[in-house]
């Protein structure tokens, strides 16, 4: 209970001035906390509403005890350098003090009212008023108190009255279910009213059990919303950690039919559940059609907790307004929706980002260390994260999009114009606001971390003019888990801030790593960048049908020097415009190995195909209308039939297999000319009698050569070379 804290001397002038002061200490009023004070107190009013005049209420050191309802008529102007002492039990809930009546106008009057019950209510009825004021326009109300009532102040608009314009300030309302209560009956309209310096708290042992509220703003139905009404240097501490019952809740600000409302430069302290963070917690509470109202918050946070059907109400803390009003310069979108495994099991990659390491300041493409849940990517001791130009973009923000329960940490690493790591263990290149802070450390290679789990407002921070570029990356929190689902970087001076992962990307913004999938569960085009390719190693894997982990395949591209892939569980195909020229490579045929390997139409085009003596075959090879040259390394190859009639030439290095139908012929079918200088049918031949045993002689032919020497011709069967006669 409050004696009579910051009383100001009442001037004598103003105490005799024509009989239009009233002092109460004149009726009989003792006011030493004790005596029943309500009869003289009741006799001052009515002598001053005979001209009136001001009642007052001189300092006290405790107060004026009071045993019924004071009331004010709107021509009074109610003095009160000391409160009222309210000693009714809690049985009783009338208002405290009232000024002026539902059909009555205050116009023009200077005011202080202060109201202490000595009974705390039991904050069940809101009919245990401190002081509430009827339909008061342009009065400047110097100060209020209210404390230990259900409704601390309210003030009244009714009976199709205006209350508005009126400037209250330096106000103390303590242990009251609700502090202010605005509100608007019978058509009334209130608006327009200025609230300096007001402040709103309850103590840590009242009412633990039991919600608590600051500020009401509301009408009965029959009324236009309240608005521009302006709060100025408001302080709200609620002791909401205090609450024993986790069902209750603590609302700074309820607005039920508010419009236009502002809020500035308040002060948040404590106005959450235990357990519970100011992160969580509200500072306002927005119903029904209230809208287009603005919070500034000096200290603490501006939560809003938007129910209403028209949201447009504008808040921000000003310890946040750096996290607020910037410049997005990167968004890495659902990072686990971009996130892919990189080696085919263990390692990850994300679109867009790198992986970081504990352990140094290398920046990866993919690295183990995370696990992929539902809607988050999930780790415990590794990084991810972008690296920033810093140049023109001093001051940064972070904002991070966690599960509830697993949040994050920023760690923050800068390099010089050189791109060398800037060891901040003597100098200090990051700074940020108090509130959140950071501290330097040898992890990863040596970075600064904020100094808790970021929250909805972000991370701000300012970095040294000797910092070109920083890498932001996420950590594991105060949990010992970040299940992270999305972060972006803010440049808060506006300036353009160019970002990559870190490393150079081989193809930006794609997945990277070394190998397809093995586990997972993955979309149909899902791609990752081979970081590392070869002759043996494609350039990329694709996948084309999605599935866990659904089908993946090597994709070759443009890429040159490919000597061979992996075994491959399913076929390759890789075409280039099928119809026309250039390469057309099919799938193997179901019943063996071999591919369908179609030659361009050009008349230049040619097709060379080596088999490195695997012994597989070639099949159905089909040529244009110029030269095609197959060359085998050794291999077999089979020739099948063909509808082509032009002029070929196959040259064969090794061994040719024709099928049985097939007519080789030398000349297009028809004979050659006497004088013919092309078109022969060549064969190989000897310079005397051949001595070796032939190899790889197929079943059912004869090895055959001709001797030009003795102009005969050999052929090798039963073993033996038996040779024609000579020609002549």
């Amino acid at each position: 209970m409050s004696t009579n804290p910051q009383d100001i001397p009442l001037p004598l002038t103003a105490v005799d001035r024509g009989g239009a002061v009233f002092n109460v200490r004149g009726f009989g009023a003792v006011g030493d906390g004790t005596t029943d004070d309500t009869a003289a107190i009741n006799a001052a009013i009515a002598a001053a509403e005979l001209v009136g005049g001001t009642v007052l209420f001189p300092p006290v050191a405790i107060g004026y005890v009071v045993s019924s309802t004071i009331t004010f008529p709107a021509t009074v102007s109610p003095d009160m350098r000391s409160p009222v002492l309210d000693s009714r039990s809690t049985a009783v809930n009338l208002p405290c003090l009232v000024w002026g009546s539902a059909s009555t106008v205050i116009l023009h009057l200077r005011g202080q009212l202060r109201a202490v019950r000595t009974n705390l209510s039991d904050w069940t009825d809101e009919g245990c008023v401190g002081v509430r004021i009827y339909n008061a326009q342009t009065c400047p109300i110097a100060h209020v108190q209210a404390e230990r009532f259900t409704v601390g102040v309210q003030m009244v608009a009714a009976s199709a009255n205006l209350l508005a314009y009126c400037e209250l300030g330096c106000s103390r309302l303590v242990d009251n279910k609700i502090g202010l209560d605005l509100t608007a009956t019978g058509g009334g309209a209130n608006n327009g009213c200025t609230f300096s310096r007001w402040r709103f708290a309850v103590n840590s042992g009242t009412h633990t059990g039991l919600s608590r509220y600051g500020v009401r703003i509301t009408h009965d139905g029959t009324c236009t919303p309240l608005n521009e009404h302006l709060f100025v240097g408001c302080s709200f501490e609620l002791s909401g950690t205090a609450i024993t019952d986790p069902t209750k809740e603590v609302v700074p600000v309820l607005l039920e039919h508010a419009w236009q409302c502002t809020w500035w430069n308040y002060r948040e302290e404590g106005n959450y559940l235990p357990g519970g963070s100011a992160a969580a917690a509200i500072f306002v509470r927005i119903t029904n059609d209230s809208q287009d109202n603005e919070f500034r918050a000096h200290y603490g946070f501006a939560n809003v907790d938007e129910q209403g059907t028209k949201p447009s109400s504008i808040y921000f803390a000003r310890t946040t307004y750096l996290t607020q009003q910037a410049r997005q310069v990167f968004d890495s979108g659902a990072v686990w929706r971009n996130a892919i495994v990189a080696d085919g099991s263990s390692t990850w990659s994300v679109q867009r980002c790198g992986i970081g390491n504990s352990s140094v300041a290398t920046v990866y493409a993919h690295n183990a260390g995370w696990t992929l849940g539902s809607t988050y990517l999930q780790t415990t001791s590794a990084a991810v994260g972008v690296r920033v130009d810093t140049t023109a973009a001093k001051r940064l923000t972070v904002k991070l999009n966690t599960l509830a329960g697993y949040g994050g940490q920023v760690i923050i690493r800068c390099y010089d114009s050189a791109g060398a790591v800037l060891d901040g263990s003597a100098t200090t290149y990051v700074k940020t606001h108090g509130g959140a802070g950071v501290f330097w450390s040898t992890n990863y290679g040596g970075v600064y971390y904020s100094g808790s789990n970021v929250g909805a407002p972000g991370l701000y921070f300012v970095v040294d003019a000797a910092v070109a570029e920083v890498w932001i990356g996420v950590v594991a929190g105060s949990t010992g888990t970040v299940r992270l689902r999305s972060f972006s970087v803010y440049s808060v001076d506006g300036a353009s801030a160019a970002c990559d992962p870190g490393f150079r990307e081989i193809a930006p913004g794609a997945n990277h790593g070394t190998a397809a999938p093995a586990s997972g569960t993955w979309a149909t085009g899902s791609r990752i960048v081979n970081v590392a390719p070869s002759s043996t190693a494609p350039s990329a894997w694709v996948c084309t049908a999605g599935g866990t982990p659904g089908t993946w395949v090597p994709y070759v591209g443009a890429a040159t020097g490919i000597t061979s892939l992996p075994n491959q569980a399913t076929p390759i195909t890789i075409a280039a415009n099928q119809s026309g020229y250039g390469l057309d490579v099919r799938n193997p045929h179901a019943s063996g190995s071999g591919v369908l390997i179609r030659a361009g139409s050009d008349s230049n085009n040619s097709l060379a195909v080596v088999d490195a003596a695997t012994g597989g075959t070639v099949r159905n090879a089909l040529f244009g209308s110029g030269q095609a040259n197959l060359a085998t390394g050794g291999g077999a190859v089979t020739v099948g039939a063909t509808t082509n009639t032009r002029a070929a030439r196959l040259k064969v290095s090794g061994k040719a297999e024709f099928d049985s139908d097939i007519h080789m012929t030398a000349g297009g079918g028809a004979d050659l000319a006497t004088t013919a200088v092309v078109g022969f049918f060549q064969v190989s031949t000897c310079n005397g009698t051949p001595s070796g045993t032939p190899t790889n002689v197929v079943a059912g032919c004869t090895p055959m050569l001709f001797d030009r020497a003795a102009k005969k011709w050999w052929a090798y069967t039963g073993g033996t070379w038996l040779s024609s006669p000579a020609f002549t």
